[in-house]
């Protein structure tokens, strides 16, 4: 009895080292795995805020740009109206007969070409009044005119290009069926302001209709609206 109790007590101190040996080891594992969990949740946390951080800075910058894209869309709109205004204040000052309004609404030194291609480059303003008073005192006293804007196009935020479509008809008679003149207008801003810089009144020949590659409510649709 005695005998066996030393075999199974010198077994056991023999076994002593490998356990310890085993449970350091074993401690050590864990301790590794514990640290490695934890370095991975540290980087999934701190993966997390980049995250949040970029989806952040992600939004404020849409949230910049729709602002920018909204500011640009109401200053075109703005812009366009503007540039509207100077073709239907044409007319309006026109059929008014007052020529220092009606050049008002150009620049003060500016290009004009007349239906009949007479060409006048740097024309002054005061030149243009003083030209269309002689007419509207005379030849066009009563004589009025219609324009519809066919388009306009910016050809920079400051610069625009429109072309619109008229016809000149006696006073107390009907619009005419038919478009009688076209032009373009090049208008420039300055000051917040826009003033016409180049003008083409173009004529439209009397037998247009049976020249034209296609019918005049296609070509010049706008005017039949």
């Amino acid at each position: 009895m005695k005998k066996a109790f030393l075999i199974v007590l010198a077994f056991t101190a023999m076994r002593i080292p490998f356990y310890a040996q085993n449970t350091a080891h074993v401690a050590e594992r864990l301790r590794s795995l514990i640290n490695t969990k934890q370095s991975a949740w540290n980087e999934t946390v701190n993966y997390s805020s980049i995250n949040k951080t970029n989806m952040k800075k992600s939004i404020f910058m849409a949230t910049l740009i729709t602002a920018s894209m909204t500011v640009n869309a109401q200053s075109i709109n703005k812009d366009e109206q503007a540039v509207r205004s100077l073709i239907t204040t044409l007319e309006t000052r026109w059929n008014n007969k007052n020529a220092e309004t009606f050049s008002s609404s150009f620049a003060d030194v500016h290009d004009y070409i007349v239906v009949n291609g007479m060409y006048f480059s740097n024309f002054t303003r005061q030149g243009n009044a003083a030209a269309h008073q002689q007419l509207f005192d005379g030849v066009y006293k009563n004589y009025n005119i219609k324009l519809k804007i066919d388009k306009v196009n910016f050809l920079r935020s400051d610069l625009a290009l429109v072309t619109a479509i008229g016809a000149g008809y006696e006073k107390g008679n009907s619009l005419p069926e038919n478009p009688g003149i076209i032009m373009t207008v090049l208008a420039e801003k300055k000051n917040d302001s826009w003033k016409i810089i180049s003008f083409h009144n173009h004529e439209l020949s009397d037998n247009l209709q049976e020249r034209s590659p296609m019918p005049l409510n296609v070509m010049y649709a706008s005017w039949y609206k």
